[in-house]
This record gives structure tokens, C-alpha cells and sequence, in this order.
């Protein structure tokens, strides 16, 4: 007889009424977000590939994989679920989500004492085999021995299910039931490996010493991409071996334990941000999130950090930038796919949102996700203040930045930022008596002298930047960065030669294959009162998805050109989709 209701633990879920309570409490919780559960309840204990979810749920093709995922997150919430502890909803990586709350009442969706079981006590793992005529058999190999060593790296974390390692040379051919109960296992994890000048094909499978195979999975990977495939394996079969979601292998240390290599390299890129010390300081915070992920790749908040520290990089113009936007997203989307309660994979996810797809209603989303996750995160409520500055709502980001100060009051990197939203305000007085203040007590404080130099560009002093720019001429001198502050403080000065001089300095720079954000030279030549110019910069730094496009809105420097005709198609190109365009 089917059942009603869904009922797992202390909840009820209601798909007629599209209701769902806990101990007969009602949860608030958005219809788009109940239909996602109950379809997962449906589907009990099967990988529910995304792209069936977003045709279910959005089946007029409105939806995103971004709004599937900030859904998902509202269900987590929902359900009580905390950052690593997925009892209920877990995801597969790459491939969906699996519900596997134990459904109490009988009928067609429960799940029994009888049902098979599929986590083996004892599972020997083999290297997948190579599939005739897939390439270089050599690479192959190695991948393959690869993707073995990070399955039993993985799966071995678990107390559930013990691990044995085992070499296929040493197996007799046969049935694999009898090879697994040769070496002593419940149940042998094999696969095959097929390789085409495009894509790489994995198939793995389970199977019982009766030959019965308990699980299977395909998965198809770029030739691009093919240095993830043995982690995105790994993490598959993870999460199909853990009974308990609630207690996945650890991405953050426990309260009391020693802190791993990967922890403090990843502490250490966060104190390098932290301080405020500019282009070096990015660089060595970027080096620290890598040597990070490198050595645990499990590491959510250092794939999180990893993309926030790019976003830094490209915005000034020292990272390629095709290859740049590639490692930005997939570090974010790997915190996130790791960690989908972590407020830092939330904010990863919004800055992607808001430069890469121009989404600002997914990246609002992600942004409110970060609050609920993190409400003690100065940095969620720094990048949150940052947003609504961009949105020019200017009070609200001035509580937003004050409430990240009260969180952290001694980060130089919060000041800047509270400099920042002073300046779009308009109070650019405030803004450089703080960094002022913050560069007395820190002469090393580069970040402050280089946003020093560009407030005072929005306060119409050059000289004023120029000044703060030798300050840090050493360690901007060779970036772009320092060829459209100058250029734009002599154009402010009336000096049109040497504006002109460094225009041709950024030029030159491309001619050399050097990445230069298009905006760049448009801050001259909106200075040099060259508007149409400078709204073909603003064209292209859109085209370009330059990470800091969304300041033509709110910066000074820029108001002469948001009242040019040529201006409104561009701002309703980049800003339409969630920003207040008008």
C-alpha cells in the first residue's frame, strides 16, 4: 500500500500538502525546496543525477545548477544538518544527490531490514583494468594505479568498512566472487578504463562473493580534466560506502586535535590575506591554499581560499586569464561539492555568480547561504557589505562592514574594506582617515597605499595618489596596476602626455601578451573625459569577466560615464539578471 507521507527519524514529509515537520513541529521551508526533498524521499537511496533534478523541478528550463544548489543547501538547513555532517542528503560529486534517511512506514519507498546491503565489512579494491586500443598504455597505467591508491586513501578513513589492498597480478583469473573471498574480502571493487582522444571512461562495480553485483557507477571525464578523475573517484565510492553520513572522513580538525600540514599551510594563507600586505602577500597566500589542497585534497575551505585568492590575482591583472576563470570554478565548485554547508564554499559560489555568469540573484542566494552558515564569519559579512556597496545600498553595507570589524576589529584586510564601502558612499574623507590611521601603524600595509592612490583618484586629487603610489612602487611597479593609477592621477592633473604615455605602457603590455583588464584603461580614459572610450572598456571588461566590473556602478571615478546613452544597453547587459538597473 503506498504510503502518504515519507516519515525518517523525528520528520514527516507530506507531498500532497508540500509540507514537512519534526516532531510535528511545522519547518519553514520554500515549496521549490519541499518538491526537491520529496523527490529525493522518492528515490530513496538512488544518485539522483542533477540534470534530472533541474528538468523536474524547473521544467520550462528556467533553473540552473546554481539555484539547484542553494536549494539543496535550504533542504540541508531544513533538516538540521551541519557543515561534514550529512546524515540524511549527501552528494556525489559531479554526479547528484542520494537521499538515505531510512524510511519508516512500509510500502513502495521504505526501505527494510531486508533490503541488500550494499556496504561490504571487508572490500578488497583492484586497479581498474585497461580497456584494448584506450592510448598510451604507460599513462594509463598510472592513472589507473592512481585512482586505486585514492579510493583506498579515501575509503580507508572510514571505520566501517576495512580496507584491503591487493594486486591483481597476484590473482588467479576467475569469477569475481571467488577472487574476493580469495583474499579474505566480503565483496571486490573493480573497474574498467577507457581512454579516447576526448574523454576517459570509468566504470566501477561492487560485487558480493556470490557474484552479485551490489553497486555500479559509469563516470565520463575530459581529457582537460583528467588530473581530478582519481579524486572525483574516490569520493564517489566514499560516499556509497559510508552507512553514516553524518560522520564523513574529517575536513576540519577536531576541537583539541593537532592541526595537519594541510591546516596550517591553509591557516597560513589565511594570515597572509589577513594582514593586508597586497600583491606579495596574494601570492603567497595562493602558494600556501595550493601546497594546501595538494597535500589533503579533501580541504574544502582551501579550494574556497584558492578561488577567493585568484579572484585577487586576476582582478589586478597578474594571472592569465582564460586559465585563471578555469581554476576559479573549479576550485569553488569543488569546496562547494566537499562542503555544501561551509560558509566559505557559499562565498566562492557567490563571487563566481557575480563575475563569471553575471548572476546576481544566484549570487545573492549564495551570499544569504553564507550568513545562515557563518553568522559569525567576519569575512562572509565583509563580502556581503562589498555586494550590497556594488548595489548602491550603502547604509546596509556600512552595518555589514561594521559587523565584520566587531567579529575581527584587528584585520588590516577588514579595514580595507571598510575604506572601500566608505569611498562608494561617498565619504571619501572617511575612507582615507582610515587607511591613513591603518598605514601609520603599518607602513608595510601595501594594500592600504594602493587603495589610498585609488580613493584619492575618486576624490579628484592626483597628486595625492601619485604620492601613495611610490609608497608601493617597488612591488606594483611592474604590474598594470600601477600604469592606470598614474596614467589616471595625471590625467586628473591635467598632464595629458603622461596620461596618453601610460595608456600606450598598457598597450604595449598586451602587444606583449600580458593580460591587462580592459577597465584599467578605461579609468584613464573616463579622466581623460573620453566617455565613449571608456565605455568600450567597460564592454570588454564585461566580455572578460573582469572580477571587479561591478565598481563602474558604485565608483565616483566613474559617474560622468553611467549618464552616457551608450552606457544603459552595457549596464543592462551585465547587471540586469538581480541588480537594480536604472
Amino acid at each position: 500500500m503506498q504510503h502518504e507521507t515519507y516519515k525518517f527519524g523525528d520528520f514527516e514529509l507530506d507531498p500532497v500538502r508540500r509540507a514537512l515537520s519534526r516532531a510535528g513541529e511545522q519547518v519553514r521551508l520554500r515549496p521549490m525546496a519541499v518538491s526537491l526533498l520529496c523527490h529525493l524521499a522518492q528515490e530513496n537511496d538512488r544518485v539522483v543525477p542533477k540534470e534530472e533534478l533541474l528538468s523536474t523541478l524547473w521544467p520550462d528550463g528556467t533553473g540552473s545548477e546554481a539555484n539547484l544548489t542553494v536549494t539543496i543547501a535550504a533542504v540541508r538547513k531544513a533538516l538540521g544538518e551541519e557543515p561534514g555532517q550529512h546524515r540524511l542528503l549527501i552528494t556525489v560529486p559531479r554526479e547528484g544527490y542520494r537521499f538515505v534517511g531510512e524510511l519508516l512506514e512500509e510500502g513502495p519507498h521504505a526501505t527494510g531490514s531486508n533490503s541488500p546491503r550494499i556496504i561490504p565489512r571487508k572490500l578488497a579494491v583492484l586497479p581498474p583494468e585497461i580497456v584494448q586500443g584506450s592510448g598510451d598504455s604507460a599513462l594509463n597505467s598510472d592513472l589507473a594505479q592512481r585512482i586505486c591508491e585514492q579510493i583506498i586513501g579515501h575509503a580507508s578513513k572510514l571505520d566501517t568498512t576495512e580496507i584491503i589492498e591487493t594486486c591483481a597480478e597476484n590473482l588467479d583469473s576467475g569469477p569475481l566472487g571467488e577472487l574476493a573471498s580469495a583474499v579474505g574480502a566480503e565483496a571486490l571493487l573493480t573497474g574498467t578504463l577507457t581512454r579516447n582522444e576526448a574523454s576517459v571512461q570509468l566504470d566501477l562495480r561492487i560485487t558480493d562473493r556470490e557474484d552479485r553485483t551490489r553497486w555500479q557507477s559509469r563516470v565520463v571525464h575530459t581529457i582537460e580534466e583528467l588530473h581530478t578523475l582519481p579524486l572525483r573517484a574516490a569520493r564517489i565510492v566514499t560516499g556509497i560506502l559510508n552507512p553514516d553520513p553524518g560522520r564523513p572522513p574529517r575536513t576540519t580538525p577536531a576541537r583539541g586535535a593537532e592541526y595537519s600540514a594541510a591546516w596550517r599551510s591553509y591557516l597560513q594563507g589565511r594570515y597572509s590575506l589577513a594582514i593586508g600586505g597586497g600583491l606579495p602577500a596574494a601570492h603567497q597566500s595562493a602558494v600556501a591554499f595550493q601546497h594546501a589542497v595538494e597535500l589533503e585534497p579533501d580541504l574544502a575551505p582551501a579550494h574556497a581560499g584558492l578561488a577567493e585568492v585568484l579572484f585577487i590575482q586576476r582582478s589586478a591583472g597578474i594571472v592569465e586569464r582564460e586559465a585563471s576563470t578555469k581554476r576559479i570554478r573549479m576550485a569553488a565548485e569543488t569546496a562547494f561539492e566537499l562542503e555544501p554547508l561551509l560558509a566559505e564554499s557559499h562565498l566562492a559560489m557567490a563571487q563566481v555568480a557575480m563575475v563569471l555568469d553575471h548572476d546576481w540573484i544566484a549570487a545573492r542566494e549564495h551570499l544569504m547561504s553564507a550568513l545562515d552558515f557563518g553568522p559569525d564569519n567576519p569575512a562572509v559579512h565583509a563580502r556581503y557589505a562589498i555586494y550590497l556597496a556594488w548595489r548602491r545600498q550603502f547604509e546596509a553595507a556600512l552595518d555589514s562592514i561594521r559587523r565584520a570589524q566587531s567579529l575581527d576589529p584587528f584585520s588590516l584586510r577588514l579595514t580595507s574594506e571598510a575604506a572601500k564601502i566608505h569611498y562608494f558612499a561617498g565619504q571619501s574623507d572617511v575612507a582615507l582617515s582610515i587607511l591613513h590611521s591603518a598605514t601609520q601603524r603599518n607602513l608595510d600595509f601595501s594594500t592600504g597605499w594602493i587603495l589610498s592612490a585609488w580613493i584619492n583618484l575618486g576624490a579628484g586629487n592626483g597628486r595625492g595618489s601619485l604620492r601613495a603610489l611610490e609608497q608601493v612602487r617597488e612591488q606594483i611597479e611592474a604590474a598594470p596596476l600601477f600604469d592606470a593609477f598614474s596614467g589616471t592621477a595625471w590625467a586628473i592633473e591635467g598632464n595629458t602626455e603622461r596620461a596618453h604615455a601610460a595608456l600606450d605602457a598598457l598597450k604595449k603590455r598586451e602587444s606583449a601578451g600580458e593580460d591587462v583588464p580592459a577597465l584599467f584603461a578605461g579609468l584613464i580614459l573616463v579622466s581623460l573625459g573620453d566617455l565613449g572610450g571608456a565605455t568600450e572598456c567597460v564592454r570588454r571588461a564585461g566580455e572578460e569577466r573582469y572580477s571587479e566590473l561591478a565598481t563602474v556602478e558604485a565608483d565616483p571615478l566613474w559617474a560622468a560615464m553611467r549618464s552616457w546613452p551608450a552606457y544603459g544597453p552595457l549596464r543592462q547587459r551585465f547587471f540586469a539578471k538581480g541588480f537594480p538597473v536604472g
